[in-house]
């Protein structure tokens, strides 16, 4: 889903799916996922705002795809 690189990526795309999903902060959700809001901040500043973009989107899809089993 992301290229991110590192040792904390599964926990950084953990918290920024989170803070999208409930419109949260990343500081946060980062503590639910036990790495720093500033280790976030540092992935996607790495990245740009494309990692966000695509968040939403893969999050879109998601939604999409349990809202029509619900019907």
């Amino acid at each position: 889903m992301l290229n991110f690189q590192g040792e904390k990526v599964d926990e950084v795309a953990k918290t920024l799916i989170s803070a999208c999903l409930w419109n949260d902060s990343v500081e946060n959700k980062s503590r639910a996922y036990d790495v720093s809001p500033q280790t976030v901040r540092n992935y996607v500043v790495k990245q740009g705002m494309e990692v966000i973009e695509k968040l939403l989107e893969r999050a879109r899809k998601i939604s999409l795809e349990i809202l029509k089993g619900v019907r």
